[in-house]
């Protein structure tokens, strides 16, 4: 006789993607059940667990069909090379070392060229004249206590290595939250009563129709939600859980839409004009200092015409050694070269990201008039209207026309919307396919009704001392007595001659019995 092995969930979906891939990336359930030897239930399971931690979506066939479709060999979400991982880690590494560097060198090399300018300066002068008050300018380099601080006007003034910091990496952006999008999905959910759509999620994220299907599908695995299919074809996503509440019933508001969450413009350093010219100049000096400094020690080291004493010679072959060389001269040279190559060097990669900030606004901007726009009657004139007014609060390019068409016949596209025209010949798109599964999806929430969920009374307690949980404990076990007792007495009644004189189960009664119980 052979004994039954289970399988782990790892094991079981491993097995799935797998089959998966053999399959060509776009299976049933039934595909995944006559591939893997799965039943049912666990071949769904293992493919909504799937869909959470591998890019893919839900499809409905014509026929009303599940689909589950995933991209070409099951790639995990968020996927990225070694290569790109790596170029991330070894970028952090050299601002790391640099910043350290910047710290160091910088403000050192400022000081040791004052010095030397104020050492030839006073050579024949009394050494207690030129005296040099260093405490003054490490004061202003660390910005007093190191700390950010307000000025008498009321800005923020931040320390000057802060801002050498800032002028070649960049000021550094506030850090994404890894659950934003999750937690706006729970909120989404909570406004919509448990019921969802793609569009729902697309005016929310601004993402296109096919990355908010895809993440659905994941949060329909995280939310332990369900697909649902209506007559008429639409995808509805149903979280009945996520509806119920220990909360006094209220209704959740929506999170900000897409068009709420622009973003600005990246500035190549921190933006501060003056920041940055205080930058500029306090390198520019060094850089100067070490180029005067290395042109200087090499003239030094010329051998001088005849006739010359021997002890010239020797003084000048040992004036300047390879090392005073470096680090008065070669080092700080460098240094000083990267300082202001950097930022020119991430031009590029700003200015790209930049234009995919300012393509991400124009779509959000333009979701806005397809989602909110009564007359439903979408046109290029008015999106490109409202897109340049908002563009330029943000100190970005206007759009102009064909910029704006591209990104309204994308949406146009995604939503199936037709393109129309009036009587007047002016045209434009009208998204009634999508204003019909919106209505459905109404539909779905006033039938399901998830909002009105019941919890109950709660029975149990962890906490000895809570009463109420015992009271309502022992009020459901002695309803449930009543009840088998009824259907006893009904079965009873329907035997002839087995009737029973009636109990009294009144709720004086009941009261008795449970103090009853209580004191033994």
């Amino acid at each position: 006789m052979e004994m039954k092995q289970e399988l782990s969930q790892d094991d079981r979906l491993e097995r799935v993607r797998q089959a998966v891939i053999r399959a060509g990336s776009t299976v049933t359930v039934g595909d995944i059940t006559s591939a893997t030897g799965l039943g049912t239930f666990e071949a769904e399971e293992s493919l909504k667990a799937l869909l959470g931690t591998h890019e893919g979506t839900l499809k409905v066939s014509e026929h009303g069909e599940l689909l589950f479709a995933f991209q070409k060999g099951v790639i995990e979400r968020d996927y990225r090379s070694w290569w790109a991982r790596s170029q991330e880690a070894i970028y952090r590494g050299f601002k790391l070392f640099f910043k350290i560097a910047i710290m160091l060198t910088l403000v050192f090399y400022f000081i040791l060229y004052i010095v030397i300018i104020l050492a030839m300066l006073t050579s024949n002068r009394n050494s207690s004249s030129s005296s040099f008050n260093m405490g003054g300018f490490i004061w202003f380099f660390w910005g007093g206590s190191g700390r950010h601080y307000e000025s008498r006007d009321g800005r923020e003034r931040v320390p000057l290595y802060t801002k050498v910091f800032q002028f070649v990496f960049g000021k550094e952006e506030p850090k994404l939250d890894p659950l934003q999008a999750q937690t706006d999905c729970g909120q989404l959910i909570r406004a919509r009563n448990g019921v969802i759509t793609a569009e729902d999620w697309m005016l929310v994220s601004g993402q296109s129709l096919e990355k908010c299907e895809s993440d659905l599908a994941r949060f329909t695995s995280i939310f332990d939600g369900e697909a649902e299919i209506t007559s008429n074809g639409t995808l509805l996503y149903v979280f009945k859980d996520m509806m119920k509440s220990g909360q006094t019933r209220r209704q959740m508001p929506m999170p900000s839409t897409a068009w709420n969450r622009l973003q600005p413009r990246r500035a190549l350093s921190n933006g501060d004009f003056g920041h940055n010219m205080a930058v500029i100049g306090l390198n520019s000096f060094n850089l100067v200092m070490s180029i005067f400094m290395t042109t200087g020690m090499v003239e030094s080291l010329q051998t001088p015409e005849p006739p010359y004493e021997p002890s010239t010679v020797e003084h000048m072959v040992n004036a300047v050694d390879p090392q005073t060389f470096f680090w008065l001269g070669t080092f700080p040279l460098a240094f000083s070269f990267t300082l202001f190559a950097i930022p020119l060097m991430r031009l590029p990669a700003n200015r790209r990201e930049n234009a995919k900030r300012r393509a991400g606004n124009m779509r959000k901007l333009a979701l806005k008039d397809v989602f909110t726009n009564t007359a439903r009657m979408i046109t290029v004139d008015r999106i490109e209207s409202s897109v340049n007014t908002k563009l330029e609060g943000f100190y970005m390019r206007k759009a102009n026309t064909e910029e704006v068409n591209h990104v309204l016949n994308e949406i146009a596209y995604e939503l199936n919307a037709e393109l129309k025209s009036t009587e007047g010949g002016v045209s434009y798109f009208a998204f009634d396919e999508m204003h019909a599964r919106q209505a459905e999806a109404s539909d779905a929430r006033q039938q399901l009704n998830l909002k009105d969920q019941d919890l109950g009374r709660v029975i149990f307690s962890t906490d000895d001392s809570d009463d109420e949980a015992r009271r309502n404990a022992e009020d459901v076990e002695l309803e449930a007595f009543d009840a088998r007792l009824g259907a006893g007495r009904t079965r009873d009644a329907r035997q002839p001659g087995n009737a029973r004189q009636p109990e009294d189960y009144s709720s004086s009664s009941r009261e008795t019995k449970r103090s009853s119980s209580a004191n033994p």
